[in-house]
């Protein structure tokens, strides 16, 4: 609950949250999952955006939606390697997706959305070893801050600082 507080999706019943820059979420809880690895990613509509341009279309609404993100086929590849998810096709239902796979993607999704806080509620849950390490690296070569919540003493390892929520206090460990 407190994890989805700090990233806006809940309301505080008492003090409020405050975050300079676009906060991603991550949540403990995936919940049905649907449309393809792309729509899963929030690459749909730039990536058929930037198609119709290739092909020849002008609308300013096109050039708008893409705005900066011209090499976002190249980042795509890129971050889905680092992953270890380069195998996937952007059109694959995302359905058909492990929870691992899903997890990796949607964390995937928040560093292309552009995402200064990552908020990230247990994710290593659904992962087996080799995704929890891929994870882990990840997590070590992002720029942005990243609060995690998670018992996964492993992925606590790499943590700049750790606080621990008591009933009582926030103790720094």
């Amino acid at each position: 609950m407190l994890a989805q507080i700090m990233a806006g999706r809940l309301a505080a019943s008492d003090g409020s949250v405050q975050c300079d820059g676009r906060v991603g979420y991550l949540p403990q809880w995936l919940g049905p999952i649907s449309g393809t690895v792309a729509d899963l990613l929030g690459v749909h509509n730039t990536l058929q955006a930037l198609a119709e341009v290739e092909a020849g279309a002008c609308d300013p609404a096109l050039f708008d939606l893409i705005d900066d993100r011209w090499n976002l086929p190249g980042d795509i590849h890129a971050c889905l390697t680092r992953l270890g998810l380069a195998h996937l096709p952007l059109d694959r239902a995302s359905e058909t997706l492990s929870g691992g796979e899903t997890v990796r993607l949607m964390l995937a999704g928040l560093r292309l959305g552009g995402a200064q806080v990552l908020i990230l509620d247990e994710p290593t849950n659904h992962l087996d070893r080799q995704a929890r390490e891929q994870l882990s690296k990840e997590l070590r070569q992002g720029k942005e801050t990243r609060i995690v919540i998670s018992h996964d003493r492993a992925l606590l390892e790499h943590a700049d600082r750790i606080l621990e929520l008591r009933s009582d206090a926030l103790v720094h460990a």
